[in-house]
Formats: structure tokens, sequence, C-alpha cells
């Protein structure tokens, strides 16, 4: 609202001024330590190298966004305190500053949340980014609808939602130009989100530990942009085995580049179904059951059909008392999901079986390269001459070496862990890894979280198992031997 417009403007014109003279801003820079960097040192958690790539991103950001978030660390009067107390809330300090710095800062928060040497605490403020966006006014919302669809509605509701890319609203419809929409959720993209994304990655380009990240976060963020294209992919995903049965995906009404106006998913989000401090142990009981039948039906069509539905939030689907004809679950928003060949998914199961524990990770490690091996290749970075089949292994084995080795506190990375470094050791390698690698780092998180968070029915390694060994060949049978592949699947 206004409240937040003028100090902001106002801050912006003064951070505009004072970039225009050296000593202005030694002073600047001066300020920067004292006021947004000083309160961070403080925690031990937080190491000197994230302060120093903090410090060269921030002053690389368009002014309005340095004014947003010199704003919000401000507004934390506990970070001027010297006492042990503010400490505590560092990690509180961190998500409000983060939340600041536009969509990219909220993609680059759930990459960082994956880093295993990241504070437990810092991580799981980082991966909860997603939810804290401030608002854009109704009346600008309104005006970002196209005049072909905003014509046709009769009455703004009340705001759904606020993500990082897009807003959402309930609108009715009206009926007289022969429309029998009803009541819908509108949703467009939010004011300058483009812009933002575009200043934030050129700023991290000048990051020595971040620039490399930058192209997969651009396409993280870009791929959002097209409401069309998330409109496109609802209507496919709504054909797959996955919307079926208990699990309904929402009727897409119309999808342009910059509206999306989808049929309204009537019932209880999931996050509250889920509450124990309003719900009963049997409607909980109830919820989860469902919640673990909809985690099967993503692992199986991942298992037969490779389709990757990496987006399983709590917050992309409500709970319904009648979803053709039972209770389940009205999926609205999916996210970006892949679909992949058959020999990809296999060297990325076999990869996800060989690092779940010690053992796998010395017998079935090279059936695993071996099926990696004939799905990926080196990039174009790499010398020509350099650019061989032996060559790619020796990166592959290096790659998983690394994946595997003990963490800074000594204990050894578990499946998920393991997974995402292998992934990052194998871009540092110049390896081009099968489309899907990132994508089911991000099944597997989602999966794997729900399931421990809410004590369900573990159904991910069972799963994998089972299917690795319906599609086990008899040379990799004879390779590992008959008493090590029972015992190790």
């Amino acid at each position: 609202g206004m409240q937040e417009f003028v100090p902001t403007s106002a801050l912006e014109k003064a951070i505009d001024g004072v970039l225009a003279t050296p000593s202005a801003q030694t002073l600047y820079r001066r300020a920067i330590e004292n006021e947004l960097l000083s309160p961070l040192t403080r925690d031990a958690r937080i190491g000197k190298y994230i302060i120093d790539e903090v410090r060269t991103v921030f002053l690389a950001l368009p002014s309005y966004l340095q004014a947003r978030i010199l704003l919000t660390a401000v507004r934390f009067e506990n970070a001027k305190s010297e006492d042990t107390a503010s400490v505590g809330n560092t990690p509180e300090i961190v998500g409000a500053l983060v939340a600041q710095g536009g969509v990219v800062a909220a993609k680059l928060a759930q990459v960082l949340a994956e880093d295993p040497n990241i504070d437990p605490t810092y991580r799981n403020v980082l991966g909860t980014m997603r939810d804290e966006n401030d608002p854009m006014p109704a009346a600008v919302f309104w005006g970002s609808i196209p005049r072909p669809v905003r014509s046709r509605i009769a009455r703004l509701g009340q705001r759904l939602g606020t993500g990082s890319v897009k807003q959402v609203y309930r609108c009715e419809f009206s009926d007289e130009k022969g429309c029998d929409w009803g009541m819908c959720a509108v949703a467009v993209l939010r004011q300058h989100v483009e812009e933002e994304a575009l200043a934030s990655l050129e700023a991290l380009s000048f990051s020595n530990e971040l620039a490399p990240v930058a192209k997969r976060l651009g396409r993280l963020v870009y791929g959002e942009f097209s409401l069309f294209a998330e409109g496109e992919a609802l209507i496919e995903f709504a054909t797959t085995s996955i919307s079926t049965g208990r699990f309904k995906v929402v009727d897409v009404l119309h999808n342009s580049s910059k509206v999306l106006v989808e049929q309204m998913a009537i019932g209880e989000g999931l996050t509250k179904a889920l509450d124990s401090n309003i719900k009963s142990v049997e409607e909980m009981s109830a919820t989860k059951k469902l919640l673990a039948k909809y985690h099967n039906a993503v692992l199986d069509a991942f298992l037969v059909s490779g389709l990757i539905h990496s987006d399983i939030h709590l917050g992309n689907a409500v709970q319904s008392e009648d979803v053709n004809g039972e209770p389940g679950f009205i999926i609205f928003d999916i996210g970006q999901f892949v679909t992949i060949d058959g020999a990809s998914r296999l060297a990325l199961l076999w990869t996800l079986s060989s690092i779940s524990n010690v053992e796998r990770r010395t017998t079935l490690r090279a059936i695993a390269l071996n099926h990696l091996g004939r799905v990926s290749c080196l990039t174009p970075a790499v010398e020509e001459s350099y650019n061989t089949p032996k060559e790619l292994r020796r990166r592959l084995e290096n790659a998983y070496e690394e994946a595997i080795q003990p963490m800074e506190n000594g204990e050894l990375p578990s499946q998920r862990t393991a997974y995402i470094m292998f992934l990052r050791a194998a871009e540092k390698q110049q390896i081009s890894l099968p489309r899907g690698a990132f994508p089911v780092a991000k099944l597997i998180d989602g999966i794997i979280s729900q399931q421990e968070d809410l004590d369900l029915e573990l159904v991910f390694d069972p799963k994998i198992e089972s299917f690795l060994r319906r599609n086990i060949t008899w040379f990799e049978y004879a390779s590992v031997g008959w008493k090590s592949f029972r015992y190790l699947l």
C-alpha cells in the first residue's frame, strides 16, 4: 500500500543520489555493513564467505530492490542488539530480507535450502520462501487483467493467494455474454516480476559462488512467466494417470500469456486439513491416508510412464468430499513437470538406489554409472579432443565419489543429500545429465519430507526397489550376485 510505497520510493531516490559520488558511496557501504550485514555476522552459523557473497550481490541489485531490503532490515530492531537473544532471531531476519528480493531470491532460497552444509534452521527458513510474498493492491491486480477477460467479470472477490510470480483472486463472471464460467480463480503475473528477475539474475553474475547457478535459476524463473504455458501444462496433466480416481486437476477455462482462469477448487487447504490444533486424530488420519495414496499415484506415474511431478507442495491442492463421488484432492497448481524416456528413468532410479546406503554405494555403483553413461554427455564447454565415452565415465566417477564423501560434521550423506551433491558435482564436471535429473530431486524431497513430517507410510524406496527387481538385466544380475542382490534390493 501507500505506507510501503512512500518510504521505499524515497529511499530508492536517495540511493540513486548516493551512488553518484565516490565519497557518498563509501558512506553508503559503511551503512550497509552496520545495518544489513553486522546482524548476520553475530551468528556463527553464517560463514564469512556467505557474508561476502551477500555483500557482492546486494550492491549489484537495482536501487529499488536495495531500498526494499534495507527498509526490512531497519524494521528488525533486535538486529541492532548485541545480546545473544538477537542471534536466535537471525533466521527470521534472513527470511524477511530474502522475501524482499523478488522472485529470483525466492527461487535461489529454495536451491540453497538443498545444501546439506547449511544449518538446518536456515535451510527450513529458505525452503519456505515461496509462501512469503507481499500482495499487490486489488486495483493493480484488476488493471493487470486483459480487457477482453476483464469485461466479462461481474465481481472481484477475495484474494486467494500471492506467489513469487503470480497473484490469484476469486472472480465471478457474468453470464450476459454467453459465458457460463460462474465463480473462477483468476491469476495474473505480479507487477514488475519480469523486470525484477532480469535485474536479480544479472546481480548474481557478480558472485563467484552463485554465478554458476544463475542459469539454472533463470530456467526455473522464466519457465513460470508464461501463464499460457502453465494452463497448457494443467490441461496435459489432467490426462495423466495421476489425475484419476480420487485426484483431479481443475479445468482450465482460459489461458493466455498474462492471465489464467481456472475452475474454482472448492475444498479445504491441505495445510489446514493437517493442522492438529483444529482437526481431530480421526480427521487427520483420513487426510494422511489420502496423501499417502497421492504419493503412490505420483510415483507410479514416474515409474510407469516417466512423468515427473516435482511440485507436490501441500499448498497446491485442496481436499474435497466429492472427487468423482468420493473424498479426494483437487489439484490447481502443478508447477513444471516433465516426461522422460525409459533409459533416462532407469539411469536415475539406479542412481537413487545405489546411493541409498553405504553397501549399495559400492555394489550398485557400477550399474548406476553404466546407465548414466548411456543417457549423459559432456557439455560443449569440454574440448572436442576430450569429449569421449572414457572421459565421460571418468568424470561421472569423480562426481559420484564427491557426492558420497562425509559432510563437514563427519556424517555420511543421506540418500537425498548424496543425490543433490551428485547433481552439483556433475555440473562442476561439465556433465549434462538427463533433463529429469533435477526435477527428480524435487520429487524426492517433496515426498520424503512429507513422509517424515507427517509420519506417513514410506513408499519411495520400496517402489523403486520393486521396479528395479523387475527390470534388472541378466548381466547386471550376474555382476551383483544373487546373495548381494537379495540383500541390497
